[in-house]
C-alpha cells in the first residue's frame, strides 16, 4: 500500500507497506498540440495532443523552464509525482490502516527559564515517549538517583545517565522501527525541530539526518497568520501529521483555545496531569521524577484518546489515498484538488493545460453573503442548512474552465448580458433569458456564462464524490445495523473524507496558487450562492409575512444557512395546545410549508437561468 513519494535528484523514492523502493528510470511527460489525431485531447475537446517523454526529471524541468519563459502552450502536470502516481498506481489506492507504522511522540525539556525555542535547542531532552502498536516506549534521564517504576505491561521504560546516551538509543530505535507517520500535539513547531536540532548539537547534522529513512531533511522557517516565525523540519520519507494541525483543519467547532489540556477536556473529559503543587515542570522533574514521567506518557495518551474519538489520522490517510498525494498534503485543498483533477482527466485521456503565470488577485471577488440579524427576542426559531451548497452550485450551473464561455463566442442577443447584470433584476427575474435554452447556455448572477451541452469535469467530480459519499453512508448504516463496528468506522471515515474534499474545491479555485484558479469561476460560485440565499429570504418573507403579523420571518442568514421565526404562526395555530403538540406542528410546518417554498425557489431560478442541473 502506497505511503508517500518524493523527488530526490533524478530519482523518485517511494515508501510502501510492501517495501520501500527507488525509481531511477521514470520518464516524465509533457503534451503538445498536434495536427494529427492522437489518443489525447485538450479539456475543451478541440485539439489533439501528443506526449513527449524526457529521459530525466532534470531535463523535464529544464523544458518546463524554457516554456515558461516563452509563454508557450504546454499540457500535463508540472509535478512529476502526480505523473508517477498516475502511471504506477492507476487504480484507487486502498487503505489498510493496520499496515501503517505510526509514532505518537512527546518530549520534555529541562529548561532553566522561559519556554524552549525549538530552533535553538539549548536545553537537554530529559524525557521522550513514543507510542507505537499499543506500546509506550519511554526514555528517561533521572537526577539524583531517582527512578521511574511501573507495573503497566504497555510501558517499555529505558533509563539513562546522560542525555547523549538517551538520544543515541532513541535514534537507534527510530532507525530500526522506520515509522511511516509521526504525530503528536504541536510536533511541527516543537517536538520534531527540537529533536533534530538537539541531535545535531550533541552529535552532528549527518547524525540527525538519520531520522529520515533517506538520511535527508528539509529545514526552513515559515510565518503564521500572525507573523510569528517558526522552524519546520521535514524528515524526508516520514509523514508528519501534527495532530494540532489536523484538529484545527478538520474539527470546525469553535474552541476556547487549542492547548492539549483544553481539547482533551472537551473531547475526553480528561486533562493533562496536574503539577501545580510543584510550580513548574523544572521543579516537578527534580522533586517528583515518577510523576514527571507519568506526565510525559499521559500527553501521548491524550492525543491517542482524541484520535479514537475523532479518527483524524485515519481520515488524513483516506483523503491522501483517494487524491493520491502524500499524507501531510491533505491539509492543502490546492494539493488535494490539483492531483484529483489530474487523475480524473488523465483517466479519460484528457490533458489539462499548464498555467505558468497564474492569474494574480489584482482584483477581489465577492465572497459569502450574510443576511444581517434582526435584533430582538424571537420565539420558535427554525433553521435550514443547504448542505454542500457550493459543490451543488458547481453542478447546477455546470461551472468549469472548459465550459466557461468567452464573450466573442456569444450571439448578440446574449452577449449584451455578459458581465452586465444587475443582481436585484436577476433575483426578481426581470430579464428575458428565454433564448438561453436554444443556445445551450446558462448564466450566473456574476454575468459569466457556461455551456450546457457538455458536462464540465468539475461537475463530473462533484457528482462522483456525492455518489461515493451516499454509497459509503449507506454501507456505514448497514454495518452498524449488523454490528460490524470496524467496517462502519471505515465507511464513516470515507464519507467524511468525501465531504471534506467536496467542500474544499471552492477554496482551491479561489486561490491564485492553484493551477485551476480563475476569478470568474470563484465569483460565479459565490454570487450564485448569494442568489440562492436572498431568493429564499424573499420567498419566505413574501409567503409567510401575512401569517406572522406582517413581520418578516427570516431573522438571519449566513452563506449556506438561513434562520427564521414562526412564533406568531405557532401561537395562532396552536393556541392552548401543550408544548409537545406545538413541537409537532412546527416540525410538520417546516416539512410541508417551508421546505416546499425552498424547493420551488431552487427549481424556479434553475429553469429561469437554464441551469444544467437542479
Amino acid at each position: 500500500m502506497y505511503i508517500n513519494s518524493l523527488v530526490l535528484g533524478d530519482s523518485i523514492l517511494v515508501r510502501d507497506t510492501d517495501g520501500d523502493y527507488r525509481v531511477n528510470d521514470f520518464k516524465p511527460k509533457l503534451f503538445f498540440q498536434s495536427n494529427k489525431k492522437t489518443d489525447y485531447l485538450t479539456t475543451d475537446g478541440e485539439n489533439y495532443l501528443t506526449p513527449i517523454s524526457y529521459d530525466s526529471i532534470k531535463r523535464f524541468k529544464e523544458i518546463l523552464w524554457q516554456k515558461k519563459k516563452q509563454s508557450g502552450k504546454v499540457y500535463g502536470d508540472k509535478n512529476p509525482l502526480n505523473q508517477f502516481m498516475f502511471e504506477r498506481y492507476p487504480a484507487e489506492c486502498t487503505t489498510d490502516f493496520s499496515k501503517i507504522k505510526i509514532f505518537n511522540i512527546d518530549i520534555e525539556v529541562d529548561v532553566a527559564k522561559g519556554f524552549p525555542e525549538a530552533h535553538l535547542a539549548e536545553w537537554p531532552i530529559n524525557a521522550i515517549t513514543v507510542k507505537c502498536n499499543g506500546i509506550n516506549h519511554v526514555w528517561g534521564l533521572p537526577l539524583n538517583g531517582d527512578t521511574f517504576t511501573t507495573i503497566r505491561s504497555d510501558v517499555d521504560y529505558r533509563e539513562f545517565g546522560s542525555e547523549r546516551d538517551l538520544v543515541r538509543d532513541f535514534v537507534d530505535f527510530w532507525r530500526k522501527e522506520k515509522p511511516h507517520v509521526v504525530t503528536g500535539w504541536n510536533i511541527d513547531t516543537f517536538d520534531i525541530p527540537y529533536i533534530y536540532n538537539r541531535v545535531s548539537k550533541l552529535f552532528s547534522e549527518d547524525y540527525a539526518n538519520k531520522l529520515s529513512p533517506y538520511k535527508a531533511t528539509k529545514v526552513y522557517f515559515r510565518s503564521d497568520s500572525f507573523g510569528r516565525e517558526s522552524q519546520y523540519v521535514e524528515l524526508l520519507g516520514i509523514a508528519r501529521l501534527d495532530y494540532l494541525t489536523l484538529y484545527k483543519k478538520f474539527v470546525l467547532a469553535p474552541r476556547e483555545n487549542y492547548k492539549l489540556d483544553t481539547i482533551a477536556e472537551v473531547e475526553l473529559g480528561e486533562k493533562k496531569l496536574d503539577y501545580s503543587d510543584y510550580g513548574s515542570l523544572k521543579n516537578l522533574y527534580r522533586e517528583n521524577y515518577q510523576l514527571f514521567m507519568e506526565y510525559n506518557i499521559k500527553d501521548v495518551e491524550l492525543v491517542e484518546g482524541i484520535d479514537k474519538v475523532r479518527n483524524l489520522i485515519r481520515l488524513a490517510v483516506t483523503l491522501a489515498n483517494y487524491a493520491k498525494i502524500n499524507y501531510e498534503d491533505v491539509t492543502s485543498p490546492i494539493r488535494s484538488w490539483e492531483s484529483t483533477i489530474f487523475h480524473h482527466l488523465m483517466n479519460q485521456k484528457i490533458v489539462p493545460q499548464m498555467k505558468f503565470r497564474m492569474n494574480k488577485k489584482d482584483e477581489s471577488f465577492k465572497g459569502a453573503f450574510v443576511i444581517p440579524p434582526i435584533i430582538g427576542m424571537h420565539k420558535w426559531i427554525l433553521s435550514e442548512d443547504f448542505d454542500s451548497l457550493y459543490p451543488k452550485i458547481i453542478e447546477q450551473w455546470n461551472i468549469g474552465p472548459e465550459t466557461l464561455i468567452d464573450p466573442f463566442e456569444l450571439p448578440d442577443e446574449i452577449q449584451k448580458y455578459y458581465c452586465n447584470i444587475e443582481f436585484d433584476k436577476i433575483k426578481n427575474q426581470e430579464y428575458d433569458f428565454s433564448m438561453l435554452k436554444e443556445h445551450n447556455i446558462t448564466i450566473c448572477p456574476s454575468g459569466f456564462m457556461f455551456k450546457t451541452d457538455k458536462r464540465s469535469f468539475l461537475s463530473e467530480l462533484m457528482d462522483d464524490l456525492f455518489s461515493r459519499r451516499f454509497k459509503e453512508k449507506n454501507l456505514m448504516k448497514l454495518a452498524i445495523s449488523e454490528g460490524r463496528t470496524e467496517d462502519a468506522l471505515l465507511h464513516d471515515t470515507f464519507q467524511h473524507a468525501m465531504k471534506i474534499l467536496l467542500n474544499s474545491l471552492y477554496g482551491a479555485l479561489g486561490s491564485d496558487k492553484c493551477q485551476y484558479f480563475d476569478l470568474r469561476l470563484a465569483e460565479s460560485i459565490t454570487k450564485s450562492g448569494q442568489l440562492a440565499l436572498l431568493s429564499i429570504n424573499d420567498k419566505l418573507n413574501n409567503k409567510l409575512k401575512k401569517h406572522n403579523g406582517g413581520k418578516d420571518v427570516v431573522i438571519a442568514g449566513d452563506t449556506d444557512s438561513i434562520y427564521f421565526t414562526i412564533g406568531n404562526i405557532v401561537e395562532k395555530e396552536c393556541k392552548g395546545m401543550p408544548k409537545s403538540e406545538k413541537l409537532e406542528f412546527a416540525d410538520q410546518f417546516e416539512k410541508q410549508v417551508i421546505r416546499k417554498i425552498i424547493d420551488k425557489t431552487f427549481v424556479d431560478f434553475s429553469v429561469y437561468l437554464n441551469c444544467y442541473d437542479n
